[in-house]
C-alpha cells in the first residue's frame, strides 16, 4: 500500500520600490548644552545600511558616520560635543544601539569667526542618505542623494546655576556597582546629618560638564578644572583633610539627562573621616576649563 504525503511552505516576500527605502530621524530636532552629550535616533526602512552627516551653518565642521542599524531597524547614536574635532572622531561618536561602521570629522578654521579648537554653539544640520559605505576615503558625496533632515542645537550654558542639596540613606542599602540611580533615590531621605555607617548623598546640577566629567580612571576631569571634594571647612587646603572621587567609598554617579550628578559616600569605607565633623562637599569649575570665562564657579 503506497502513502501519499504532502507537505508545504511558503513566505512572503515584498519587492520594495526605491522610494520606499529610507533612513530617517526619530525626531525634528535635538538641544544640548556644548560639553554635553547630543543623542539621536536613526530609523530605517528597506534597509539596515545608511549614512548621516553632522554639518555646522558655515561648514566648518563637518561629519559623516555610516550606521548599520539594529534587529529593530534603529540606530541610537550619542555624539559628544566636547570631544568633537579634537582628532579622534571615534571618541566623539558612539552607539549605544545599531553599529557605526566608519565616521570621520573635518574642521576648517579659516573662515570662522573664532579660532577655539572646538565646535561652537551653532545650530548642525543632520542629513541621512540612503546608502551602505564601509569606508569614506572610497566614496564622492556628490553621488548621494539627500533622504531626509533634522536639527541639532547647540548652545552655550548661559548660567552655570550649580544647585545642590543632600539626602542619607541607611548603613549597607545601596551598592553603588550595582545600583542605578532609581535604585539609590528609593532609599534616600533628605537630611544634612549622618549616624555612623551611613551613606550621604549629595546631588549636584550642572550643565554643559557631562562630556568630560571623569577622566581615564573614572575620576573627576581635574585637567578640565573640574573638582569634587569633601572638606573640612577651616582646613579646606588640607589635603590630609580632603577626601576625592579618587579614595575608597567615594563614588560619583552621573545623570546627564537631567543634568545632575550625584556623590555617593559610603561614611563605612573612607578611610579618615570622623564622626562628629563637619564637612563641606563641593563642586568647582575653574578657568582650566574650555568653556568657562570666569575665574572660578564652586557650589
Amino acid at each position: 500500500t503506497a502513502t501519499d504525503t504532502t507537505a508545504s511552505a511558503s513566505a512572503d516576500i515584498e519587492v520594495l520600490e526605491p522610494g520606499d527605502l529610507f533612513v530617517d530621524f526619530a525626531q525634528g530636532s535635538v538641544s544640548e548644552e556644548r560639553g554635553d552629550s547630543a543623542t539621536f535616533g536613526v530609523e530605517f526602512e528597506g534597509t539596515t545600511r545608511g549614512v548621516v552627516q553632522v554639518e555646522d551653518s558655515g561648514s566648518n565642521y563637518v561629519a559623516n558616520l555610516s550606521l548599520e542599524a539594529n534587529s529593530d531597524g534603529e540606530a541610537l547614536i550619542s555624539w559628544n560635543t566636547f570631544e568633537a574635532a579634537q582628532g579622534n572622531a571615534d571618541a566623539a561618536f558612539t552607539a549605544l544601539e545599531g553599529s557605526i561602521v566608519d565616521v570621520e570629522e573635518e574642521l576648517d578654521l579659516t573662515d570662522r569667526d573664532t579660532v577655539e579648537p572646538r565646535i561652537i554653539e551653532d545650530d548642525y544640520d543632520l542629513t541621512s542618505y540612503v546608502e551602505s559605505v564601509d569606508d569614506f576615503d572610497e566614496v564622492d558625496f556628490d553621488d548621494f542623494d539627500e533622504d531626509n533632515v533634522a536639527t541639532i542645537f547647540v548652545n552655550d550654558v548661559d548660567e552655570r546655576a550649580l544647585a545642590a542639596q543632600s539626602w542619607v540613606a541607611p548603613q549597607g542599602s545601596i551598592d553603588v556597582a550595582d545600583d542605578d540611580l532609581e535604585d539609590i533615590l528609593d532609599v534616600v531621605t533628605q537630611d544634612d546629618t549622618l549616624a555612623d555607617g551611613e551613606f550621604a548623598v549629595v546631588e549636584f546640577d550642572a550643565q554643559g560638564v557631562f562630556g568630560y566629567l571623569t577622566d581615564d580612571d573614572g575620576n573627576v576631569n581635574a585637567d578640565q578644572g573640574l573638582s569634587l571634594a569633601i572638606s573640612e571647612p577651616d582646613q579646606a587646603y588640607d589635603a590630609g583633610d580632603s577626601f576625592t572621587t579618587a579614595d575608597e567609598g567615594v563614588d560619583l554617579v552621573p545623570n546627564p539627562a537631567d543634568n545632575e550628578m550625584f556623590l555617593v559616600v559610603d561614611t563605612d569605607e573612607v578611610d579618615g573621616l570622623e564622626l562628629g565633623t563637619e564637612y563641606d562637599v563641593s563642586f568647582t569649575i575653574t578657568d582650566d576649563n574650555d568653556y568657562l570665562d570666569e575665574d572660578e564657579l564652586e557650589q
